[in-house]
């Protein structure tokens, strides 16, 4: 008589972690695979390399066909001051919100990063979202400074939106903001410069952000850009930062009229209505 046979033991099947769309197209498709972990929309962050390693925090579903790459201003962190967050809640259902860090980001102030090192940084997280979620087509929102690292990058055939856009010379625009004047700010641009926020948070600025801005002519730099792509300028009609701009013939250009620079209370849903009519 043989003997018993050795009792059987069901042993679960591993969870198949939810990662990048590399994983779940190589499970797609395969007769046997475990079933695809369900797209919704996620959020996740991940450490990118250009001048430095930055963060850049990514929202919406994996497979969504539009990347919209946010790019903040001036010293401020990826929310942009919430700005951003309220514009990737309006479309994280359906595109991917991409926002990275162009400032270094500290416990209690943040660093400005030269513009030419934030446009780096614009093409490497451009070249990691093609590649790693394969986006039909990849938007580009500035805000503030952020226009300009946007503006430096050999885009064509692109649909760009430029926020409270600077228009003259970065230099004399930044070393003239009415902030300097505040109690705590410090202005140097052969060495360190301290500037107080009018959020009560503070901004450190190096010699080499200033010598970089020198260099910049924007107004030549946004007409190259439209000249190639498909650009549109919103102008804070009540700008407390930047004034009253002039936008050069041949830009399209448009203006919230109670906005301010960062386009709080009533203008902000105005701005996000507008914005969704021009990359919907």
């Amino acid at each position: 008589m043989r003997g018993a046979c050795p009792q059987y033991i069901k042993r679960e099947r591993p969870a198949i972690p939810e990662r990048y769309p590399d994983i779940l197209s190589a499970m797609e498709g395969k007769k046997g695979a475990p079933p695809v972990p369900e797209r919704s929309p996620q959020k996740r962050v991940v450490t990118l390399e250009a001048d430095k390693p930055f963060e850049v925090e990514i929202t919406g579903p994996i497979e969504a066909k539009t990347a919209l790459i946010l790019v903040h201003g001036f010293g401020v962190k990826r929310d942009a001051r919430g700005m951003f967050t309220d514009i990737e809640n309006a479309v994280s259902d359906h595109m991917l919100s991409v926002r990275g860090d162009f400032s270094e980001t500290k416990a209690e102030s943040t660093r400005a990063v030269p513009l030419s090192a934030q446009t780096s940084r614009i093409n490497r997280i451009t070249d990691y979202v093609r590649d790693t979620f394969h986006p039909e087509q990849v938007i580009y929102v500035g805000h503030s400074q952020g226009c300009i690292a946007i503006a430096q990058m050999p885009l064509e055939g692109k649909k760009i939106i430029l926020l409270a856009p600077p228009m003259a010379s970065p230099y004399e625009r930044f070393i003239k903001t009415p902030g300097w004047q505040r109690p705590g700010s410090t202005l140097n641009v052969e060495g360190e410069s301290v500037l107080m926020r009018s959020d009560k948070s503070v901004t450190e600025v190096g010699a080499d952000f200033w010598e970089d801005a020198k260099k910049i002519d924007a107004e030549k730099l946004y007409a190259e850009l439209a000249a190639r792509n498909e650009v549109k300028i919103v102008l804070a009609g009540a700008d407390q930062v930047l004034g009253q701009e002039e936008v050069p013939e041949g830009l399209e250009k448009s203006s919230i009229g109670n906005a301010d620079h960062d386009f709080t209370g009533p203008a902000r849903a105005e701005l996000i209505q507008a914005l969704r009519k021009s990359i919907e």
